[in-house]
């Protein structure tokens, strides 16, 4: 029932769950407030990289997954949706169950307590390089 409650007027329920010490350990700068067409992916991800930052780069990942679909107009980007909105607009796409798949894999490193190693993030960079090239070949 409370989930049809927030699917209804959707509301962002990691806000709810999540403090405010939580949201200001996201905005350390590796948030994003600007459109995402207009960010150097490759380049960002590389300087994460070389700090060995693996959070951030798993997040920049999925973030260019996301502009990747946009491109190819299976998704309309727009910063105040949520990955579950993405996911229900590729509904009868063949992509869907593949993007559930890279979404989970970036819940988990971006929002889980833990720090992401290099072997954590080899294993999400693969999903995500085998995903993008399913959606390039779209």
């Amino acid at each position: 029932m409370v989930g049809i409650v927030f699917l209804l007027t959707k509301t962002n329920i990691r806000k709810i769950f999540f403090s405010k010490a939580a949201e200001s350990e996201v905005s350390d700068g590796s948030t994003f407030d600007i459109n995402i067409h207009e960010l150097d992916f490759r380049e960002q991800i590389s300087a994460a990289l070389k700090k060995g930052d693996y959070r951030l780069a798993v997040r920049l990942q999925y973030l260019f997954i996301l502009k990747k679909l946009s491109d190819k107009g299976l998704i309309q980007w727009r910063m105040d949706r949520t990955n579950y909105d993405y996911y229900l607009h590729l509904a009868g796409n063949r992509h869907q169950e593949e993007f559930r798949q890279v979404s989970l894999i970036y819940d988990y490193c971006w929002y889980g307590d833990f720090q992401v190693a290099e072997t954590d993030y080899r294993r999400a960079e693969d999903m995500f390089n085998q995903f993008s090239s399913t959606v390039a070949g779209a």
